[in-house]
């Protein structure tokens, strides 16, 4: 948009009244316009308060052409496309009740965050350069991170993601994927060594993980005492191609737990966990 006077069209008084208390107003308050060339050599812009009455839609974003960075929070906004600010690097947007966000062609962005709001799906295929992304809280399904190779930190908690294959993450060093529906985890990403968070406690269907090392992540993942994961799950080189017959030969019983990870004897009718020397368990119940 080129021409001296031309306006930006923000049709959420909230939004505009915002853009207004900054200087970017047309001098009209309220008539859902701004001008643009108050918003489009614009680098920050910076939401982050409690308005009494919240922002509903983010109309007109998409002039903020040379936007860098943009944090918008614990407003009422369902969803926002942004995919026309191309310098986008750093992108917070907590709290707003989004459902849909598009950040399609930012191959700049490298933080995303995302968390407690209503996603179920996010595309982050065009996003390469993405090296943190948060979106605990959420509704999210799957994550496909194979094209985020510089990822180092992702925490995606308390969402219903069902599995996650991290190989392709070669840099990642921290992880927190509490309280999904992992059945699958896969962080054979060579970097094992070097992870300062690992968390994956409250996935009830995730029995086996693959890691770089077994015998290392038994001596710093396991149950007790960090509780980076659940008493059931054990850690593999190959998950896939484990069974039971592979499980249970040569293999010796290391300690016996009962269900809240506390040592136990063995006892009649308790469930108690059994756990082995090469870091597998079994849940078992001898009944009388």
């Amino acid at each position: 948009m080129i021409g001296f006077g031309q306006k930006t069209y923000v049709p959420d008084n909230m939004f505009e009244y915002c853009l207004e208390g900054m200087g970017m107003g047309d001098g009209v308050p309220l008539n859902d316009s701004v001008f643009t060339s108050a918003v489009d050599t614009l680098s920050l812009l910076d939401i982050s308060f409690n308005l009494g009455t919240p922002i509903g839609n983010l109309i007109g974003i998409e002039d903020f052409t040379n936007l860098q960075r943009l944090e918008i929070k614990f407003q009422n906004i369902d969803s926002v496309d942004l995919s026309n600010n191309y310098f986008l690097n750093y992108i917070h947007l907590r709290d707003n009740h989004l459902m849909y966000v598009n950040v399609q062609n930012l191959s700049n962005l490298s933080t995303l965050i995302l968390d407690e709001n209503q996603i179920s799906h996010i595309d982050l295929t065009t996003n390469p350069q993405i090296n943190y992304f948060a979106c605990q809280y959420n509704n999210i399904n799957s994550l496909d991170l194979s094209n985020q190779t510089y990822l180092q930190g992702l925490h995606c908690w308390d969402n219903n993601i069902s599995s996650l294959d991290l190989s392709n993450n070669i840099w990642l060093t921290y992880l927190n994927a509490e309280n999904n529906s992992l059945t699958e985890l896969d962080i054979r990403n060579g970097n094992n060594l070097q992870f300062t968070e690992f968390k994956v406690q409250g996935n009830d269907d995730l029995y086996c993980i693959d890691v770089d090392n077994v015998i290392w992540s038994n001596n710093n993942w396991n149950f007790l005492p960090n509780n980076n994961i659940s008493p059931w799950t054990y850690f593999s080189e190959n998950c896939n191609s484990t069974s039971i017959q592979e499980q249970t030969i040569n293999k010796e019983l290391f300690k016996v737990t009962d269900l809240l990870g506390r040592e136990s004897k063995p006892q009649t009718n308790t469930p108690l966990i059994e756990i082995y020397n090469d870091g597998s368990t079994e849940k078992k119940i001898i009944i009388e």
